[in-house]
């Protein structure tokens, strides 16, 4: 059976679990994308989204988990990774701020599906940061992500012209799958000091060739693009 593109759930967390995690978020350390160079997978107009740490929930660094991840993690797993042992799942603070977009891209890496789980107390549609995908299954090699001429990227989807979005909400998490091309619209500068907040990762896989797999898989973490 093929897995839809997208599956969201809302009010995934009790409300003060979600209060608590928001607090938490609060104290995080941040820094820009770019904070050691440019990294092409922002195009140059798409500003400087803020990122944390990465966090790895699984095996033994269980213990390394701040206690107001828990329940994500708990939630993350009774979700999607039900009946399916052996997973390993990183966890990203993003926020997007005024100005700031994700253009089209596919993730890569070893993974089985990423998540993007928002915290965003207040939003409006025309205030951009959507989180928009290209549903249309790939029969070929998908165009290289443009940086410099977009032609062929443009083409790409201009068969298809359709796809899905999803706007922030308190609370609601997003399960992509994994080879779905997405992007973030721009956030307006309508939304003022309003930031999309979302907590971001990746469903990893362990297999037969044990933790080095493991290890390669979240060494790349910091170097994907998150929703």
């Amino acid at each position: 059976m093929t897995r839809p593109a997208l599956h969201i759930v809302d009010a995934v967390l009790a409300e003060q679990d979600a209060e608590r995690l928001l607090a938490w978020l609060e104290t995080v350390r941040y820094r820009s994308v770019h904070h050691e160079g440019w990294r092409t997978v922002w195009r140059l107009l798409e500003g400087s989204p803020l990122r944390g740490p990465t966090w790895i929930a699984g095996g033994e660094r269980n213990e390394e988990m701040p206690p107001a991840l828990i329940p994500l993690v708990t939630a993350l797993t009774e979700i999607a990774l039900r009946d399916r042992p052996g997973y390993q799942v990183s966890i990203t603070p993003w926020l997007y701020p005024v100005g700031t977009a994700l253009g089209l891209h596919q993730d890569d890496g070893d993974y089985d599906g990423a998540f993007v789980f928002y915290l965003t107390r207040e939003w409006d549609v025309h205030w951009g940061g959507l989180l928009s995908c290209v549903t249309e299954l790939q029969t070929a090699r998908p165009s290289p992500r443009a940086i410099l001429d977009p032609g062929r990227e443009r083409a790409s989807v201009a068969g298809s012209g359709q796809g899905q979005w999803v706007a922030p909400a308190w609370n609601r998490l997003v399960l992509i799958a994994p080879q779905v091309r997405h992007f973030i619209s721009r956030v307006d500068a309508a939304a003022g000091d309003r930031v999309r907040i979302t907590l971001g990762g990746f469903f990893h896989p362990q297999t037969s060739t044990g933790a080095g797999r493991i290890r390669r898989s979240f060494a790349n973490v910091g170097r994907r693009a998150m929703s």
